[in-house]
């Protein structure tokens, strides 16, 4: 009994490196090749969801028709939407990322005082009494923006439903002052609005700099425990989140740095040929 269940630990051990290791290639892939891999993986993932919606499709409407032909034509389509919305795709993942970017720096600008948003000492008559009335934005700054976290940690790990979150989120913000409010929404419709724009005209960086993001985040969430996992459980992982970070964050610039000076040597190589 004892040898099987040492077989089977064994056999869930090889299989678990056997996918980290899977997973570790496609990062690195993505990381190094990702600007030219984007376009096929989205014509793909369309050309499997244009097959799945004709079989089912033509299963219920067009019975007569066979499910090859349907879904050959499903794939097709899928496939020509798929590339064609890439751009689109990308760009609208890039603009909310950069509106969560802007927002989590406007409200960082409003901690350190950089941001003065409101006049200390403001003076309120109250029931004929004359008060001083300080309202501390930066602390409703940090209390914000530390709620947010939580709730973004909460969610990953233990899978709190999205009616609590929101409704904590509405409570923390009915919370905050009108000024803070403005000041918030302008940063990042305008944060995610220049992040759209910017991922529209430059399509070739906007693909290379998220292929690389994407890798990074592969990368390191495959490579560190496949290493463990090899070194027997000698090699400690990072606990604090700021140490990942900034790993992704190394990884992600040295992936669009190999992307971008590929693509200019394959550019230089077409126009000496020409």
């Amino acid at each position: 009994m004892a040898a099987v269940d040492a077989a089977s630990a064994n056999n869930s051990v090889v299989l678990s490196s056997a996918a980290q290791l899977g997973a570790l290639a496609a990062g690195v892939l993505l990381l190094v090749a990702g600007q030219r891999l984007l376009p096929l993986i989205s014509a793909a993932c369309g050309a499997l969801a244009g097959w799945a919606l004709a079989r089912s499709l033509s299963m219920t409407f067009v019975p007569e028709w066979s499910l090859l032909a349907a879904g050959l034509v499903g794939a097709t389509g899928g496939a020509l939407v798929g590339a064609a919305a890439l751009r689109l795709m990308l760009a609208a993942i890039v603009g909310t990322g950069g509106a969560l970017i802007f927002a989590v720096g406007a409200l960082i600008l409003v901690e350190s005082g950089f941001v003065p948003l409101s006049a200390p000492g403001a003076e309120s008559a109250l029931d004929g009494n004359t008060e001083s009335t300080v309202v501390d934005l930066p602390s409703q700054s940090r209390a914000l923006r530390l709620a947010g976290a939580s709730w973004a940690r909460r969610s990953v790990s233990s899978g709190v439903s999205a009616q609590t979150t929101w409704t904590e989120a509405t409570t923390a913000w009915d919370a905050t002052e009108p000024t803070l409010h403005t000041y918030l929404l302008a940063c990042t419709v305008a944060g995610g609005g220049i992040c759209l724009a910017a991922a529209l005209i430059f399509h070739r960086q906007a693909c290379a700099a998220f292929s690389a993001a994407l890798g990074a985040i592969i990368t390191l969430g495959a490579g560190l425990p496949l290493l463990q996992t090899l070194s027997g459980g000698a090699l400690p992982l990072p606990q604090r989140v700021a140490a990942w970070l900034l790993l992704g964050i190394a990884l992600a610039c040295g992936g669009w740095a190999i992307q971008s000076v590929s693509h200019h040597r394959v550019q230089a190589r077409k126009s000496q040929e020409h």
